[in-house]
């Protein structure tokens, strides 16, 4: 989306990239209160939102930003979309650990519902 000359290709893109990074919010708070005690679910709310929030709303925009600052001297304006395109190669790394993590899911379920 970025990199995308078309306004309309960008448009189309935006909505692809949204729909990526926030599609792990349902099924995640869903498992997450599958796997706790009902008294525990408004506390690992609060801990799970503060873990995904922290990293990307504080440290997400100065990654972008720095990362932008370091390509500007050789790419130009277009830094901004490379600063925006490094910064979200970090949800790759996250799809990683998801992936591992549903390794151990139906045996966490079941452990959970015993």
């Amino acid at each position: 989306a970025v990199s995308a000359v078309d306004p309309l290709v960008g448009l189309v893109f935006t909505g692809l990239w949204m729909a990526a990074v926030t599609g792990w919010f349902g099924a995640t708070y869903g498992v997450c209160q599958a796997l706790v005690r009902p008294r525990m679910r408004a506390t690992l709310n609060s801990i799970l939102l503060l873990l995904a929030t922290l990293p990307g709303f504080g440290l997400g925009p100065m990654l972008t930003g720095s990362i932008s600052d370091w390509l500007a001297p050789s790419v130009g304006v277009r830094s901004i979309g490379y600063g925006m395109v490094a910064a979200n190669l970090l949800a790759a790394w996250a799809c990683v650990h998801f992936a591992l993590a549903a390794r151990g899911l139906r045996r966490d379920l079941a452990k959970a519902a015993g």
